[in-house]
């Protein structure tokens, strides 16, 4: 005996993807999605005696992911420097600099360690060239949402702290980046408004002492 089947137009797949909340549209909130956490974080305070917005985790609760904007954007302050101070090498850096690689080939040839020859004669010529690279002029600003170097943007949750230092004879600040593997922004300030920007940096991102590092201490020895 045969059952006839009934007929369906509509060929249904073997099954659906499950739809992963977090691979959601930007625009399509999970139903599961708190509405508290999707707004942003926002600090009122006060720049310049005029009140404005911070936007981000302040400094007190450096944690959780970067907000949706939705406040506008404010440039607190802006300005033009150079990107690191150029310094004069004396002649007793080149000599110095020829001496300890000069140094480096004896030795490379006492042991017969040919393979490493190339590298002591190349490493002085391209330690040279980058102690005298001239410095970019960029620009930088401070908003109510980040910071702007160039077209490059951050904003305050990228950073975990900062602290401020001189590098030779320039007032600058230094801002740790929150990922394990990220790279330190360095903001090189203006003295008539060096104390402002750092206030209100301080506001969104914790200031900690500097400690120099070895490395760093080296370089600033080289004149780097």
């Amino acid at each position: 005996m045969n059952i006839e089947q009934p007929q369906n137009d509509e060929k249904k797949p073997l099954f659906e993807p499950i739809r992963a909340a977090f691979l959601g549209s930007k625009n399509e909130p999970s139903q599961t999605d708190n509405p508290a956490d999707t707004q942003p974080a926002v600090k009122q305070v006060q720049v310049g005696g005029v009140s404005t917005n911070m936007i981000g985790k302040s400094a007190e609760s450096k944690q959780g992911p970067p907000q949706e904007l939705r406040e506008p954007e404010e440039v607190l302050y802006s300005w033009q420097a150079p990107e690191f101070i150029a310094t004069q090498k004396p002649a007793g850096w080149y000599l110095g600099l020829v001496g300890f690689f000069g140094a480096l080939g004896i030795i490379a040839i006492i042991f017969k360690l040919w393979s490493t020859i190339p590298i002591v004669v190349l490493f002085p010529i391209v330690l040279s060239i980058w102690g005298n690279r001239k410095p970019r002029i960029l620009d930088y600003a401070i908003t109510n949402y980040g910071i702007t170097i160039g077209n490059k943007e951050y904003d305050y949750d990228s950073f975990k702290s900062f602290y401020q230092y001189m590098d030779y004879n320039q007032e600058t600040i230094d801002l740790v980046p929150s990922k394990r593997f990220g790279v330190l922004v360095s903001l090189p300030l203006i003295p008539q408004e060096a104390d402002e920007i750092k206030e209100t940096i301080s506001h969104m991102i914790p200031e900690i002492e500097h400690r120099e590092d070895p490395i760093d201490a080296i370089f600033r020895r080289l004149r780097f």
